[in-house]
């Protein structure tokens, strides 16, 4: 059978054209998937408080105004997340809103936000496996991010900043294993500048990429152009971001978790030092030592202006937050451990990192000079570092599932058997067959005989029909679960004693210690407090936390409601009691 050639996909133009249409496919997909799903339930706890920002600018809350006033107050929170997010999506919002309802308008901002994400994402696939893998390794690609596992992050209502970052650090890989292009390096320097101004989880992937960049010109002087559009780039981009998101009264500020002076002064270092190496004219061991230079002098801004970044982004921490709430954390588990809990989850998500990883060793034996190649080499060195910090901390897992997937589509042309390569048809079909989605729905399935969390009832816990009756109630402090915070802030006029936010010390130590206090007493320490009222949701089981057998928690999970708290209607799915 004479089947047609794999077109041309590598042309200028057209991995846009090929980004374009599998966006399209995936909103396709998303649309019949998740739009009638998508006014029940406003996502977990981050969707949901980004949800209550976005609100807040549309209602006139002030650009640098990123206080939470209802998160324990009277303190409240002053929160790290990026303004540009919270911006970018109340514009979008607010143009929808000139055409639809208010209500409408939200729930289609809701469901295009994450769609906005697909395309960059795709594009910088495409644009990694074209200089991987030619056309062939640009189809696959396309089909490969748009697989089940890779695409969890950009379901209509993810509206957190996840999808974001991995799409941004696409880009940043894009560009860099582009530089000899002139847009390149440009690209990778802006994306890698709006990655960070987003947030840091992603640090590791940017600084990768460049170093990668760095270390080329330090290895050939005809990248020094392309190493001064990076510096360039990336200065001006994160200089630009934190004036534009940053509050003035905070501009000399230092934190560990945001885009802060400390952090800019690094990158301001970094790009200027880059700029300046890229003009010597010596030998490649004096522009190896401008370059490290470069680099030393980056870190020390960095750590210098706050020593205690070091340790993380979660430096600042208060101690006791990691035993009261962030050990118990599902996102920051390590996969081991996610797996004891969701099986088919934890399957799922592992599915494209194990079968890059199995690619990448057939393509090795059957090309060696691949190990020659830096492109392919970075690429290999971004997956792993995403594939080990998922190892660690699950969420990171959806990182090493993009990456898996470029990885598995550069090396995708090696894997055909020479009778199938360039049939468009057939290279199509094999595509289809190895694409992660059928690997991660037979894991799942699986990993599905093995005991797993219960989940469909701890859905109910953050559907919006259950927050109605609560939310006609006069408004009051409430103490409950640390996930239900953000839930109350978007669903109700109530305020919440503790979310799951590691700035807020005061609410979640306090509000621990108050599910903590035995039973006879908490009640007049609710009332020292403030709260008004006190809230759990049985479908949730019982908490993570250990709290004392003769505590206010576990009394109120055995149904021991101790005196000085009264019964508030508040649904079938909330029990709710009044601090009196």
């Amino acid at each position: 059978m004479n089947w047609s050639p794999v077109p041309d996909l590598i042309s200028p133009g057209r991995p846009a054209r090929v980004a374009l249409a599998a966006t399209l496919l995936v909103a396709t997909i998303q649309a019949m998937r998740g739009w009638s799903r998508l006014p029940d339930s406003l996502g977990d706890t981050d969707d949901a408080l980004r949800l209550s920002m976005v609100r807040d600018l549309l209602s006139g809350r002030a650009w640098f105004d990123t206080h939470i006033d209802r998160l324990q107050p009277p303190e409240g929170l002053d929160m790290h997340w990026s303004r540009l997010l919270d911006g970018a999506m109340a514009l979008l919002d607010g143009i929808l809103g000139l055409f639809l309802s208010p209500e409408t308008a939200e729930l289609v901002f809701r469901f295009v936000w994450p769609l906005l994400w697909v395309f960059p994402l795709v594009l910088g696939a495409a644009l990694v496996a074209r200089r991987l893998g030619g056309s062939a390794a640009v189809l696959a690609a396309a089909i490969f991010i748009a697989s089940v596992p890779v695409q969890m992050q950009f379901g209509p209502g993810r509206i957190d900043h996840h999808n974001a970052q991995i799409a941004l650090s696409m880009l940043v890989l894009a560009g860099a294993v582009n530089l000899e292009t002139r847009w390149g390096p440009w690209l990778a320097g802006i994306a890698t500048g709006l990655l960070l101004a987003i947030g840091l989880e992603a640090i590791i992937f940017a600084a990768l990429c460049g170093v990668k960049i760095a270390l080329r010109f330090a290895d050939g002087a005809h990248y020094a152009k392309a190493a001064r559009r990076y510096a360039l780039a990336l200065g001006a981009t994160a200089l630009i971001a934190f004036a534009a998101q940053t509050p003035p009264r905070l501009w000399t500020a230092t934190a560990c978790d945001m885009l802060s002076v400390n952090l800019l002064a690094g990158l301001a270092a970094a790009s200027l030092g880059l700029l300046l190496a890229s003009f010597v004219k010596g030998g490649r061991l004096l522009r190896l030592f401008a370059v490290l230079a470069a680099g030393g002098v980056s870190l020390a801004f960095y750590l210098g202006l706050d020593p205690a970044c070091a340790s993380g982004p979660f430096a600042h921490m208060a101690p006791r937050l990691k035993t009261d709430w962030f050990d118990h954390v599902v996102e920051v588990m390590s996969w081991p451990d996610f797996y004891k809990i969701r099986p088919p989850l934890a399957a799922t998500l592992m599915a494209p990192p194990v079968l890059a990883l199995i690619a990448f060793a057939i393509a090795v034996v059957r090309e060696r000079k691949l190990l020659r190649d830096p492109a392919f080499i970075l690429v290999v060195a971004v997956f792993i570092a995403a594939l080990l910090s998922g190892f660690f901390v699950v969420r990171s897992l959806s990182y090493a599932g993009a990456f898996a997937a470029v990885l598995l589509a550069g090396v995708f042309p090696l894997l055909l058997p020479k009778r199938i390569g360039g049939n468009f048809v057939a290279t199509g079909i094999a595509a289809l067959l190895i694409s992660p989605t059928p690997i991660a729905f037979a894991a799942a399935a699986i990993a599905g005989s093995q005991r797993a969390e219960t989940s469909a009832d701890r859905k109910l816990c953050t559907a919006s029909a259950s927050f109605a009756e609560f939310a006609a109630v006069t408004p009051g402090l409430v103490l409950a679960d640390i996930d239900t915070g953000p839930h109350l802030l978007a669903h109700t006029p109530h305020s919440a004693l503790a979310a799951p936010y590691h700035r807020m010390g005061e609410g979640i130590s306090t509000a621990h210690d108050l599910w903590a206090a035995p039973a006879g007493f908490a009640v007049s320490l609710l009332k020292t407090r403030g709260v008004v009222y006190v809230m759990l949701c049985p479908a949730r089981g019982t908490s993570p936390v250990a709290f004392p057998k003769d505590s206010l928690r576990t009394a109120l999970e055995k149904g021991d409601v101790p005196s000085g708290l009264d019964p508030v209607p508040a649904g079938d799915v909330f029990k709710v009691w009044r601090v009196k």
